[in-house]
Formats: structure tokens, sequence, C-alpha cells
């Protein structure tokens, strides 16, 4: 755990292995309008994953942390987080927060001693959480998004929500009738990943009883499928 204020700092956990580097949350100056503690845990793989639905399995995580933050004004701040990965492979940098329970990759860049960093800002992901899960995982240990994103429930009534998940920013969905009118356009994305229509038309009136036709456009492809609305 470190403390940080005003004048901005790091917090480290020092992995015992110089040549790699160590895992760090950075924050410039200025950035922080009062202190907050970060503290940073090395987790065992399998650790807090069970209900992701993003890995095949568990191996594909190389290192896990948990990243706390004490402050809640310290949430929506801009951080450069750096991960210890252990070697010199190439590996993808996901997250979750204690809330979601789904894996999200983020943009990272990778330095010369082996680790990732990742700029977090709150206009690209969000603000983060109290508690906030990082992981370096194999490169391309996602799912095919063809059956990532898809909802899990074909049909729901007034009151109920479909939710589309493991999306990202530029992600878009779009619900049609059976006849091609386009009924409701989705582009909000949440900080976790999903995305959820509850029926209601882009006027905000709930759809007439039917099947509809959703496409969900992630990654330059686009996924399709139908719905059930009954009222």
């Amino acid at each position: 755990s470190s403390i940080i204020g005003v004048n901005g700092g790091t917090a480290t956990l020092y992995q015992g292995d110089q040549h790699y580097g160590n895992t760090s949350v950075s924050v410039s100056s200025g950035v922080l309008s009062d202190s907050a503690t970060i503290t940073i845990t090395q987790l065992p793989k399998g650790a807090q994953i069970a209900s992701s639905n993003i890995f095949v399995a568990s191996q594909d995580i190389k290192k896990h942390y948990k990243i706390e933050f004490d402050n809640p004004d310290s949430y929506d701040k801009t951080y450069t987080v750096t991960l210890f990965a252990g070697d010199k492979e190439d590996y993808e940098i996901v997250y979750r927060n204690s809330e979601a329970g789904l894996w999200r990759k983020l943009d990272k860049y990778k330095n010369t001693d082996g680790t990732y960093s990742v700029l977090w800002t709150k206009d690209k992901y969000g603000a983060l959480s109290r508690v906030n899960y990082f992981a370096v995982a194999a490169v391309n240990a996602a799912r095919d998004v063809n059956s990532s994103v898809r909802p899990s429930i074909r049909a729901f009534m007034p009151g109920a929500t479909v939710t589309f998940n493991n999306l990202k920013d530029g992600d878009t969905i779009a619900i049609y009738n059976l006849k091609g009118k386009l009924v409701k356009k989705i582009t909000q994305i949440k900080p976790d990943g999903t995305a959820q229509w509850d029926g209601r038309n882009d006027s905000g009136n709930y759809v007439e009883s039917g099947s509809y036709i959703y496409q969900v456009k992630a990654d330059g492809k686009i996924i399709s499928g139908s719905l059930a609305f009954v009222r």
C-alpha cells in the first residue's frame, strides 16, 4: 500500500526480479485533489475468475492483480497501470471490477523490461472501482466475438432487460422488427463492457409482442440473432 497525494506518485508492488520490472500504479501531480491509499496485491491465477465468460480456462491467466483505492474521489482520475508479466512473451492485459465479473481487453503498450502499461482514463474506460482486477493473459485467450457478445436469454417481458456482453467502445447494437424496420439503436457501452435493451423503441415506448432481430457490430463483424418480446 502507498499513500499518494496531490503531488502525485507511484504505488509499487516489488516483484523480486528487477530484470523484468514491477507492478505499479502511477498518478501525475495535480490529478488527485486529496490523498488516496492505493493497495496492490498479487493473486493466485485462479482467484476471482470463476464468473468470467471471456476466457476459455483459468490457465489463460499468466499474472493476476487486485488494485484497491480507499478514496472514492480517486476513482475517476487518470492513472498509468503497469503489470509485471514475468517474461518477455506477448500477452493481453484485461480488466474486471468487483461488481461486473466480465473481463475486458485494454489497450496496452509493452515496455522494454517486459512489463505492460495501460493509460487508464475515465473518458476511455469509465471510472475505476474501489476494488479492481487486472490480469496478464495469453494472447487470443478471448473467445470469438461471435459467441461472446450474444445475450444469454432469447425471450423477455416488460421490466426485464436483455444484456449483451464483452463489448467495447465503438460497438453498436441495432434491433429490427421482422419487416426490417429499425426500432432501437444502442451505442452506449457501459464501463463493464455490457449494453442492455429493455424492449423499448427509440421513442421510449415498448415495442409490440413478437420476434425481433438484433445485429451487433463488433471487431468489424456483424453478429445477428433473434429475440422474442412478450407483453
